[in-house]
């Protein structure tokens, strides 16, 4: 249990390491990007070599978050340290695969940005008849990092949704300010999208569902719409991203800051 807290508990030294990170990469951004281009009245200010050095920083910080919100997603969906969650968060064990798949999509993605966060700067092959004796592969390091960016909102969007649901099988539950907007967040932006998948016209036809598994009165009036068997969950997995991506979860964290 205590290695499992080292992951759940760690996030302010973990995914907070990063902040500086991405905070001096838009200065220097700012900065670089306004500098005048020419090469004798700048002392090549025009050269992409501390655009391609913040972009190679942003990356691995962001692959690093992406890593450890894996781990989390794991320890939701794995039986053996869930404590108490039913295996792959799947209402009907053994009939249905859960969120096994976005776990490994999640671990998929993790391993992609492992590659991605290898420095594009530290390379460099000379052009121009040596006249660009040291390139400084900026663009490379901005290309990649942005492939880094789109990976960790998915990997945290599974996070996301794979805590939403597991939330489900706590009911009924006190859960905290941030937590519960989160919750309310997602149901309302997905609940119709939920219902769509699962085959609902009303609210009422998902309590019945859930009510056939043997659920109380309580459970399932505090139920939010979520996954009861299986459907394609990448319209759900792009619909978190898009909330991640507009900065909705990060505006909950910001009002309770």
């Amino acid at each position: 249990l205590i290695l499992l807290d080292r992951i759940l508990g760690r996030v302010p030294q973990t995914a907070g390491a990063g902040l500086p990170t991405e905070q001096e990469f838009a200065a220097w951004l700012e900065t670089n990007w306004t500098a005048a281009a020419d090469e004798v009245k700048s002392a090549a200010n025009f050269h992409g070599e501390p655009v391609g050095h913040a972009a190679d920083q942003v990356a691995a910080v962001l692959a690093e978050v992406g890593s450890i919100a894996e781990r989390r997603v794991a320890n939701l969906t794995d039986r053996n340290h869930s404590r108490g969650l039913p295996p792959y968060l799947a209402w009907q064990p053994g009939l249905n695969s859960g969120f096994m798949i976005p776990q490994c999509t999640a671990a998929s993605l993790v391993s992609e940005n492992r590659i991605l966060a290898n420095p594009a700067t530290t390379d460099s092959i000379p052009t121009g008849e040596l006249a660009e004796d040291h390139v400084a592969m900026s663009t490379l390091a901005a290309r990649k990092c942005a492939a880094v960016v789109l990976n960790v909102e998915r990997i945290v969007a599974i996070e996301l949704l794979s805590a939403y649901q597991a939330v489900q099988f706590r009911k009924p539950c006190r859960l905290g300010a941030g937590t519960t907007r989160a919750e309310k967040l997602i149901a309302e932006e997905l609940g119709p999208l939920f219902r769509e998948l699962a085959g609902w016209k009303s609210a009422d036809d998902m309590r019945r569902d859930f009510s056939r598994l043997g659920l109380g009165e309580a459970a399932v009036g505090q139920l939010a719409p979520c996954v009861l068997e299986d459907v394609v969950l990448y319209p759900l997995i792009e619909g978190v991203a898009s909330l991640v991506r507009r900065g909705r979860f990060g505006a909950i964290i910001d009002s309770l800051a």
